[in-house]
């Protein structure tokens, strides 16, 4: 709430004591309908970007996902709204399409769609896409008082990026392109325009220094990986350490004392995020 309404003394202790926060509890999702709705939005705002994917996609209970995998179309006004064997809990005042928590779409249309009013009514508008490997592409709209705004972007097989935006007649926006080579595209006119470029990144990386080794569980390519260059590691995954789980390559180096070598760590680094989507 403080990052978000600008009510801090210092912003980078803020977003410390913020990550820092989430580490301790294992990055669970612990916000109501006041915290819960902006969460995704403001760690993407303030350089947590990993992080707030994480938790949009994680799909343990408390979560999104979780609901999505009960088969919820529309979200939820209680995480357990509907129980996992497919009934409704007791709970009085059970909405099964609640604003609360559907308010994290707006970390869906203004950062990874980018799309952000500069003048009333979308008149002038910012469109700045946020591409994750998680998600892979994405296709959205949305209909301003001034016209219809379209935004889609995709991560190819190739490597390279597609964007593709359509601003409404007499309408005008600030394109930024995500990782472009050049000079940004600019301010365009109304139209359909299209990009495809090679970003000065790697994109198509399954993981990165901050992805949880929980999320690697499922995959035998990062587990061998994890085996062959770190049994130790491999140990205290396997066995479900609750802490190790939520470990990943970066918080790992404070981990000295049990062994975790710099050289070491930096070989699965290599060979972890040379690993690509398919």
């Amino acid at each position: 709430m403080a990052l978000y309404s600008g009510i801090y003394k210092d912003h980078d202790l803020a977003v410390a004591g913020l990550r820092e926060r989430l580490y301790k509890d294992c990055y669970k999702l612990k916000g109501g309908f006041v915290g819960a709705p902006i969460m995704c939005k403001v760690m993407a705002d303030n350089g947590l970007a990993e992080e707030a994917f994480y938790f949009l996609l994680q799909d343990g209970f408390p979560g999104w996902m979780h609901c999505i995998n009960l088969g919820a179309t529309t979200v939820w006004e209680r995480w357990n709204s509907v129980l996992d064997d497919g009934t409704m809990s007791g709970t009085m005042m059970n909405s099964l399409n609640h604003y609360a928590f559907g308010a994290v779409a707006e970390f869906l249309y203004q950062n990874v769609m980018g799309l952000r009013p500069i003048e009333p009514g979308f008149k002038k508008a910012r469109i700045a896409p946020m591409i994750h490997q998680k998600l892979g592409w994405l296709k959205g709209s949305y209909a301003s008082a001034h016209g219809t705004y379209q935004v889609e972007w995709r991560l190819k097989k190739d490597g390279n990026v597609y964007i593709k935006v359509q601003i409404p007649f007499g309408c005008t926006a600030q394109v930024v392109l995500p990782f472009y080579p050049g000079p940004d595209a600019g301010e365009l006119n109304a139209g359909v325009h299209e990009f495809e470029y090679r970003p000065t990144r790697e994109l198509r990386c399954r993981y990165t220094k901050k992805t949880l080794f929980k999320d690697m569980l499922g995959d035998a390519q990062a587990m061998e990986i994890i085996e062959r260059l770190s049994p130790q590691l491999f140990h205290f995954l396997a066995s479900g350490d609750e802490e190790f789980l939520h470990e990943n390559l970066t918080t790992l180096k404070n981990m000295f004392f049990l062994g975790f070598s710099g050289e070491m760590i930096d070989a699965l680094t290599k060979e972890l995020t040379g690993l690509y989507r398919e």
